[in-house]
């Protein structure tokens, strides 16, 4: 889904809450369960309560995430529309 088409389905729904990154991040995470690195987008999904630290591995240096269950939830809502 490229960006025009994001905000196209997305528009005064859920686009005050997140941005287009943080949805991909979303969606990644739902399929792997873990997310490794961090960055901005990360640390506003974290502070918004849709993702949480997991834990770091001892050979990977970055930390790993994973959904919350307000993150699930987000993207139960958000899915079906973009699947449309």
């Amino acid at each position: 889904m490229n960006e025009k088409e994001f905000k196209r389905l997305y528009e005064g729904v859920f686009e005050p809450l997140i941005n287009q990154e943080q949805f991909e991040i979303l969606k990644h995470t739902q399929k792997v369960t873990h997310f490794c690195g961090g960055s901005k987008d990360m640390d506003d999904l974290v502070n918004k309560g849709l993702m949480q630290y997991a834990g770091k591995k001892s050979f990977v240096p970055d930390p790993y995430y994973k959904l919350t269950a307000e993150g699930r939830k987000l993207l139960r809502n958000m899915l079906p529309r973009a699947d449309k």
